[in-house]
Formats: structure tokens, sequence, C-alpha cells
């Protein structure tokens, strides 16, 4: 693991690959449902680079697995996410969090209007260049 290599402890994530994959390869999960959630989670991270948004590995884990559930565990860990995280009766869900989903969903909406409002604006330069080439060459 991680801190093995590097002195430093590893993020829930990190444990999360480790143990959910064959002979610890980081690739071959060991069922479809581990998959999805690390197919899941990979998504947002890149979603999350792509906007420029930093965030705590451990917090991004928990709130992509939806927290603790109704026995108060987390996703794959057990009682062992206890000592990270303290339980809070008003995080327990079944599901990510809603309000933080729809929060990112706009962020990334507007920032992809941004860029189609850019994309027109460069289109209708080059378009412009285009004409003033044909009427210099007419």
């Amino acid at each position: 693991m991680e801190e093995e290599y590097t002195g430093k402890a590893p993020s829930m994530y990190d444990v999360f690959i480790f143990t959910h994959t064959k002979d610890h390869d980081g690739k071959t999960f060991l069922d479809d449902k581990l998959k999805k959630v690390h197919d899941f989670i990979e998504s947002r991270r890149a979603d999350l680079e792509l906007l420029g948004e930093k965030v705590d590995e451990n917090e991004f884990f928990y709130t992509a697995v939806g927290g603790h559930d109704r026995k108060r565990r987390i996703y794959e860990f057990g009682s062992y996410d206890r000592s990270i995280f303290p339980i809070d009766s008003s995080k327990t869900c079944s599901s990510p969090d809603t309000n933080s989903e729809k929060h990112h969903l706009e962020t990334k909406i507007q920032k992809l209007e941004e860029t189609i409002v850019q994309q027109r604006i460069d289109l209708d330069e080059v378009k412009n260049i285009i004409n003033d080439m044909r009427n210099v060459t007419n």
C-alpha cells in the first residue's frame, strides 16, 4: 500500500482499490458492483479535475459511496470507517448527497455552456477570416 512506499497513510479509496481487486492489481475488480463504484468515482474525479476543483480524497470517497448506511457503516468498510469518519446521523444516507450532486451538475452545465459560447465566437471568427480571404482572392 501507499504507506509502505511514501510513508503517508492511504486514502479510503486507495484501501478500497487495494482490497477489492484481484491480486491487488487495481484493475480487476472482484465483482461488477465494485467496478461500478470505481467507475463512478473515477468519472466524478475526472469531472472535478476538469472544473479545477480540489477535494479531500476521503471526503470524496465518503460522498461517492453515499456516506454511512442505516447500520452506520460505509460501503465495503464495515466498522473500520468509524475511526476515519465519526458518525453524524444527519449524514446517514443510502445514496450520494443529492444537493452536492445537483451543485456539481449545475457547475458542469455552466462550464459546458461557456465552452459552447466561446466555440461559437471562435467559429464566427474563422468564418470571417475565410470570407476575407475569399474577398482578397476575387
